[in-house]
């Protein structure tokens, strides 16, 4: 097994992002030989230019003369450590792994040991360093730049105002900056883990059909007979590059047949489980009385190519949301509306994101312990942040 000591001895490279088909793919070169051996196969737009400093470079990626060349953006983040930013596809990351390793760069992944304290000597905390391995599980351009923005110290940084505060007695600061990380749990806890969104109706409300449209292909069956989906049927995909997983739910009816009546069941279920309900009516199918208790849910009417009313109170026309998964009219607004009621208040580029369960855990008692006078306290749960 290779030691902390060989390691330190070479240059290394190592995928950071998921090794899944994704937006973009990041890549970190460390060591002596790190610019040498990108400036071998990589040639920046704008030649004659050094590398500066956490700033970013566009060039080409070339393997051998004659070979197509990869778009690629590169950043110096120390004086030995390079990241690499390319498509997400598996053949353009390997196609740069592979380059790099012939020109005798060490290939590491983030399960070797050890991998992780080596290349991330370059990260300020262990904040940091979480965030470099949670690189390895994001599907989408979005999460990763959320996470890249965490790597490179904007949690680190908000923590560090808030102990500043909390240090010259700012307390009203120091719980206004608390309580902006509060509120951006939930999306930190859905980087990795997609949101949930369960699409409820009575039978032929449109519900697979829906999915269908969103995902581009028949995912789920669509058929005229009533209990056509008797099971949960689950697909990932992304709106505005927020991962989120979409299920198509068995028709709530009265029946006798005891798999519906499971399928049904299962329904029921997952509206515990579901981050957002989706309840779907249309105009040629009796509306059922569906309660989702205290979750998040939107009202969507389908079928509007119909040209036929649906039922509904005068409150519920002011805010239903109108689509055609037939035609795809309304279909794309309405994914905006998820992703707003998922996430209110967008976040803008650089923010600090809590993406742990223990960072969570921390601010949430830091809150606790200054609204109880007891900023000391406060001030030791936040320490754990900018540790080594």
């Amino acid at each position: 097994m290779e030691t902390m000591t060989d390691f330190q001895a070479k240059t290394l490279v190592a995928r950071l992002t998921a090794v899944a088909p994704a937006a973009v793919a990041v890549l970190i070169v460390q060591g002596d030989q790190s610019e040498a051996s990108i400036l071998r196969f990589w040639k920046p737009n704008q030649a004659g230019f050094p590398f500066i400093l956490d700033r970013i470079r566009f060039g080409e990626w070339r393997s051998k003369e004659g070979a197509p060349s990869e778009s690629v953006v590169i950043c110096k983040t120390s004086e030995d450590r390079f990241e690499i930013h390319c498509h997400g596809g598996k053949a353009a990351a390997n196609r740069i792994l592979e380059d790099l390793v012939s020109f005798g760069i060490v290939p590491v992944a983030t399960t070797d040991k050890p991998f992780p304290r080596m290349l991330t000597t370059g990260y300020l905390d262990g904040v940091s360093y979480e965030a470099s391995i949670d690189l390895a599980s994001a599907t989408t351009l979005r999460t990763v730049s959320v996470l890249l923005d965490q790597q490179r110290g904007a949690l680190r940084r908000s923590i560090e105002s808030i102990l500043d505060h909390l240090g010259h007695q700012r307390v009203a600061a120091a719980l206004s900056e608390l309580a902006e990380l509060e509120s951006r749990i939930d999306l930190g806890a859905h980087l990795l883990s997609p949101w949930r969104i369960a699409i409820v109706g009575a039978p032929n409300v449109g519900k697979s059909s829906l999915i269908n449209r969103w995902l581009g292909y028949d995912r789920a069956i669509v058929h005229a007979s009533p209990g056509t989906t008797r099971d949960l049927l689950c697909d990932a995909t992304s709106f505005e590059g927020w991962p989120v997983e979409l299920v198509d739910t068995a028709g709530i009816r009265g029946t006798e047949d005891a798999i519906e009546r499971a399928g049904i069941e299962a329904t029921k279920q997952e509206f515990r489980n579901a981050d957002l309900v989706l309840e779907l009516i249309a105009p040629d199918v009796p509306r059922i009385a569906i309660n989702v208790g205290q979750k998040r849910k939107l009202l969507v009417c389908t079928k509007s190519d119909m040209n036929r009313e649906w039922d509904l109170s005068p409150s519920e026309r002011e805010n239903a949301l109108v689509i055609s998964s037939l035609l795809g009219d309304g279909v794309a607004t309405l994914a905006k509306s998820i992703v707003k009621e998922l996430i209110p208040t967008p976040i803008p580029s650089g923010s600090a994101v809590p993406f742990r369960p223990w960072q969570a855990a921390s601010i949430r008692q830091a809150i606790d312990a200054v609204n109880q006078g007891d900023e000391t306290n406060a001030m030791e749960l936040l320490q754990g942040f900018i540790k080594a």
